[in-house]
């Protein structure tokens, strides 16, 4: 055997198995070598029609990638008992298509038929113990849910958390939005919720998310070359940031020219502590303040006027979090924002 489903994703009552080997086969000699059972019961089985195999997307797949006569699909004869545990076991005595041999062990797998939908978990996706602002959080279920059937009326969150979204990866519903430091959320699950399998939650579940303190945090765009708005009132370019109180600004102010030197110095400075002076003139550089509430994500614009010489202008500006009286900082790398504007 070379390959074999199902395993791990509960199964529906009247699954469809396949098993892939390492030579031709026929099918059918194959299958009276097979058996499936429930705790030690015996299950009859046949093979899968092709209509029935076409409408399994996953089973169509594998058939599609398998090599030619080397795969059988099956299925039970009968629906099976639903959140049971079966046994596949293949051999010994499966024969080859390809010589007189054959195999001498017994090879084995085992999937489980859906149970009764139910939640198993909830949490942030963090690797900390901590969840924390801005990430995002999860509810896991038993089984796959049902997108289709899936709409938002079917989680309500207080407090509501702003720009929230909601997106569903097989069993796991993910939500993203703008979660506050120090606060808790409550989330309750509508009975309603659907999985695959046509079941529904069956009652209402109000689950609790502990926001903590957010780790300092600076972001900004992720381009090396930034156009603002002409039509703007001022020429701002915009970071973005939690729980710093002072950011290290440097401006230069550059011409097209200075471009490959700019490609190179981006090339080369992360490697370097301290970095290299980037090209041009440096024409500001100062500890910038950031006035704003704890575990809030602010935005911090850094105004280009006070620098620009007309209307336009090129400028590389680096913006971090302040170093103080310490000129090595960790974040460096992790939270410099940098862009040729």
């Amino acid at each position: 055997v070379t390959n074999k489903y199902p395993s791990d994703i509960p199964q529906p009552r009247e699954p469809l198995i396949f098993i892939h080997f390492d030579q031709r086969i026929d099918p059918r000699a194959v299958l009276t070598t097979i058996q499936l059972s429930a705790s030690g019961d015996p299950i009859a089985t046949r093979l899968a029609t092709a209509d029935e195999i076409k409408a399994n997307e996953t089973v169509n797949q594998l058939v599609e990638r398998a090599k030619t006569d080397r795969y059988l699909v099956f299925r039970p004869q009968e629906p099976l008992p639903t959140d049971t545990t079966f046994s596949v076991h293949v051999g010994p005595g499966t024969p080859s298509a390809e010589g007189p041999l054959v195999t001498e062990e017994m090879e084995s797998f085992s999937f489980r038929t859906y149970a009764p939908l139910r939640i198993s978990e909830h949490g942030c996706q963090w690797y900390d113990d901590v969840c924390r602002p801005l990430i995002p959080l999860y509810i896991r279920f038993n089984n796959p849910l049902d997108i289709d059937a899936y709409n938002d009326s079917l989680l309500t969150v207080q407090p509501p958390i702003p720009g929230a979204t909601v997106n569903i990866f097989g069993d796991t519903l993910q939500i993203r939005g703008a979660t506050e430091g120090q606060t808790t959320y409550r989330i309750t699950v509508d009975a309603a919720i659907t999985d695959i399998f046509g079941q529904t939650l069956g009652k209402d579940e109000t689950l609790t998310f502990r926001i903590g303190r957010a780790e300092p945090f600076l972001t900004g765009p992720d381009q090396t070359f930034v156009t603002l708005d002409p039509a703007a009132e001022k020429p701002t370019f915009s970071v973005y940031t939690i729980n710093y109180n002072k950011l290290d600004v440097k401006i230069y102010s550059v011409q097209p020219s200075d471009w490959p030197d700019y490609m190179l110095y981006m090339q080369e400075g992360y490697r370097q502590e301290p970095p290299p002076r980037p090209p041009g003139s440096l024409v500001f550089d100062d500890t910038v303040p950031v006035e704003a509430p704890d575990d809030v994500l602010t935005e911090v614009p850094v105004d280009l006027s006070q620098v620009m010489d007309g209307k336009y202008g090129h400028f590389i500006i680096i913006v971090e979090p302040s170093r103080g009286l310490s000129f090595f900082n960790p974040d460096r790398d992790r939270f410099r924002v940098q862009a040729w504007v």
